[in-house]
């Protein structure tokens, strides 16, 4: 009796269960460490200070430093806000107009839009775990995932 097997009729794949020999997996690559951004403006300390304590600390506004008109807070107008700037770097200060406390920072950079706006945290000397502060990004309309800038506020 003849015993004939086909040949190249079995399986060519190894089971799915089988890892892939060592040599065809590719190495993780080594993270790479984020750079260090030093802060341009320290707004823990800032957010201690009222609107017109702050202008003393940071110089002068960047734009125009006006103040609402009698007529819009009769309509009601109860915030405002004041824009400085450090190189690249804009803080942008909301404020109650009344008791000129500050109400919470925009910061953003010349750059405009990023994929990650924790160099922005590192700018206002903000740490994303700190709890003392709300963290919201500014997220470009239609585009998630890329940011225009980040807004704090003591919680």
């Amino acid at each position: 009796m003849l015993l004939l097997l086909p040949i190249g009729c079995g399986p060519t794949d190894p089971p799915l269960t089988q890892a892939p020999p060592a040599e065809a997996v590719a190495p993780a690559p080594a993270a790479t460490p984020a750079r260090a951004v030093r802060p341009v403006f320290d707004v823990p300390a800032l957010a201690r200070l009222n609107i017109d304590q702050l202008r003393t600390a940071l110089g002068p506004v960047a734009g125009p430093d006006t103040e609402p008109t009698a007529a819009e807070r009769k309509e009601g107008i109860v915030e405002w806000a004041k824009q400085f700037k450090h190189d690249t770097t804009t803080l942008r200060v909301s404020y109650d107009v009344n008791t000129r406390q500050v109400i919470d920072f925009f910061i953003t950079s010349a750059h405009g839009r990023a994929t990650n706006y924790g160099p922005w945290l590192q700018l206002a000397h903000i740490s994303p775990q700190d709890p003392r502060w709300s963290i919201e990004p500014f997220a470009m309309p239609g585009r998630p995932g890329v940011y225009l800038g980040v807004r704090v506020a003591p919680k």
